[in-house]
């Protein structure tokens, strides 16, 4: 990050892209590139919290998987350096759980699988960190690619929200966006925190 105020991505070191590197390898070991069909009974609420954990890693065609592969790759190299590698390790934790937690008791579904809630995670809680930084949202006129950028993910959620079921072509099946929604809720709620710590410390 460029001090002056202009954040830049950063050469990501080996251990901020350890989780996305984990996150790949586990989305082949439960056969990423297998399509996934059937949709599975709800069951009660701990045993689907359980299942929507190993189902993040699944996906519903090779498509869907390499469309989530692109998502990790330019959110680990846009973003994974704006934080200490400790709190984004900590951010696919948190997501993973808070994806799952979401679609349990928040917004109940039957199934899901697949990876986009978690990056959507992880995405909200860098996005909001930089932005809640001064020294890189100011002048405007250095960060207004951020603001941008906030903005069109803004219109992107929007109108998830209002296109129910959210039909996607290239997956054949509706888009999880309660999921997108869980991992939203999730990275903003870490990032508060992340920054709520950091203030009391330097206080």
């Amino acid at each position: 990050m460029d001090t002056n105020g202009h954040y830049k991505p950063a050469g990501a070191s080996l251990l901020h892209w350890a989780p996305a590197i984990a996150v790949a390898l586990l989305s082949l070991a439960a056969g990423g590139l297998q399509p996934r069909f059937a949709p599975e009974p709800r069951g009660d609420a701990w045993g689907f919290f359980l299942q929507t954990l190993a189902s993040q890693f699944e996906h519903l065609n090779a498509a869907h998987w390499l469309l989530n592969m692109a998502g990790l790759l330019i959110v680990n190299w846009g973003l994974a350096s704006s934080l200490p590698w400790r709190v984004w390790a900590l951010a696919w934790v948190w997501s993973w759980l808070g994806v799952s937690a979401y679609v349990t008791w928040v917004e109940p579904m039957r199934w899901m699988c697949g990876l986009s809630g978690l990056l959507h995670g992880v995405f909200t809680l860098a996005l909001v960190n930089l932005l809640l930084q001064k020294q890189v949202t100011r002048p405007f006129s250095r960060s207004w690619p951020l603001w941008a950028l906030l903005a069109g993910f803004l219109v992107k959620l929007g109108l998830e929200s209002t296109t129910d079921p959210h039909w996607d072509p290239l997956l054949n099946n509706a888009v999880a966006v309660a999921a997108h929604r869980g991992g939203v809720l999730s990275g903003l709620i870490l990032a508060l925190a992340w920054r709520f710590w950091l203030s009391n410390r330097r206080a």
